[in-house]
């Protein structure tokens, strides 16, 4: 039986950085960093309070061929899960380009995955992916069961400050008129204390599903608490729950876990924190939760 290699995008949140490629980080138009390995999530919030300007890319084509080549020259298949393509298209065909490159070289393979998420969805998809390895199931069969899973993964957000979501131009919402009107001043909605709900939908965009009133500190449990439920408990497989923040500051993740635990249903609370280019966009107290719907 191959050995099996998982690896991802940095956007897609792994606990893995060994097996990460990381996506570029753009400042000011100027320099670029390697996410995560050559630039914080922290750090470019920080600078982003500054008045810096940041904005992101997908990896190059020579950091996914060095990793790719560096696994498949150990006699392993290589399976890495992508940024969604509705918000990194480059991502996926870059990834695409890098595995093409190798056809026939070895006899392992390269297998991409267009992951249809990312951050918290991302850390899901990964953990489910190695889980599967352990288990001794062939590539083609883990493959196989990635494509399928991709479809059921929920992953929704809060975001308590929606300029960045709104200035990243990754909004694909099908609004009415009057939220539209909303999201033409972000300073307004920070001043309303209007936060945002944003989901990945089934194609892998981000859209904008839910206005929220409330204050930072208690918005990601006011979400959680919306999906998760006692009515909706068994809509979701019981093995996995992710959740994760940006940075905490009034977010207490804590919180959110031990509401998670009251329910004795979930095997595997995995509470980490968002890393990546999540932060381009982002702000402190930016939270996720992932889950896999039966």
């Amino acid at each position: 039986m191959n050995k099996i290699t998982i690896t991802t995008d940095s956007g897609m949140d792994p606990l893995d950085e060994e097996n990460m490629i990381a996506a570029l980080v753009v400042k000011n138009n100027k320099e670029s960093f390697r996410d995560v390995l050559e630039i914080s999530p922290k750090t470019i919030l920080r600078e982003q309070e500054k008045g810096d300007l940041f904005r992101t890319s997908s990896p190059l084509l020579q950091d996914y061929q060095e990793k790719f080549k560096e696994h498949l020259e150990n006699h392993q298949d290589v399976i890495h899960l992508s940024m969604s393509s509705g918000i990194s298209e480059g991502s996926v065909n870059t990834a695409h380009l890098a595995a093409s490159s190798f056809a026939s070289q070895y006899k392992n393979n390269v297998y991409v995955i267009d992951s249809l998420t990312g951050a918290t969805g991302g850390t899901l998809m990964n953990e489910i992916a190695k889980d599967m390895v352990k288990q001794g199931l062939s590539t083609k069969e883990i493959v196989t069961k990635l494509e399928n899973l991709k479809r059921k993964i929920q992953t929704a957000f809060y975001v308590p400050n929606p300029e960045g979501f709104i200035k990243s131009g990754r909004n694909r919402s099908e609004m009415c008129l009057k939220d539209k009107a909303l999201l033409v001043g972000a300073n307004a909605l920070k001043l309303a204390s209007v936060k945002f709900r944003v989901d990945f939908n089934q194609e892998g965009n981000l859209f904008t599903k839910a206005l929220m009133r409330c204050k930072t500190g208690v918005g990601m449990l006011k979400l959680v608490k919306e999906i998760v439920t006692k009515e909706t408990l068994e809509q979701y497989d019981p093995a996995y729950v992710v959740i994760g923040t940006l940075e905490e500051k009034e977010v207490k993740m804590q919180e959110v876990e031990n509401y998670l635990e009251n329910f004795h249903y979930f095997k595997r609370i995995i509470n980490q924190n968002i890393n990546g280019v999540v932060a381009a966009y982002g702000s402190p107290d930016l939270g996720g939760i992932s889950l896999v719907k039966k």
